[in-house]
């Protein structure tokens, strides 16, 4: 079983994925299978291999607010069943406002924390 940091939610969210490593690529078309606030599981029919750089243009479907952020591919497979590439991406966030804008579609509201993202108690005397 695996640990992960933060929930998954299992949300169909429209992507726009292409190459983030300078050189111009054509945009595909993608989906997010689940998500988290610190990445996804995406379903495209192309695949990048692990440790590539992909920017990421999400429509967030509880909110129609659209995110960009920056991924670094940490797996990639062909999924034979559904005939399309499955990858696992990590969130480079650099602005908070993608991480708010997930926040509020994920949780219902930005100011929901879940518990791997709030601060420790402070220290007793």
């Amino acid at each position: 079983m695996e640990n992960r940091r933060d929930k998954r939610f299992r949300q169909w969210n429209k992507v726009a994925l292409r190459g983030a490593e300078g050189r111009p690529e054509p945009t595909i078309n993608a989906y997010t299978f689940d998500i988290s606030l610190k990445g996804a599981r995406l379903q495209s029919e192309k695949g990048f291999a692990t440790g590539s750089l992909v920017r990421l243009q999400i429509q967030l479907v509880r909110t129609s607010e659209t995110i960009r952020v920056d991924a670094e591919v940490k797996w990639s497979r062909w999924n034979p069943a559904e005939e399309v590439f499955e990858m696992g991406v990590e969130f480079l966030h650099q602005l908070s406002h993608t991480i708010m804008a997930l926040l509020k579609d994920l949780y219902g509201e930005p100011t929901a924390l879940p518990a791997s993202m709030r601060p420790a108690p402070a220290a007793g005397p």
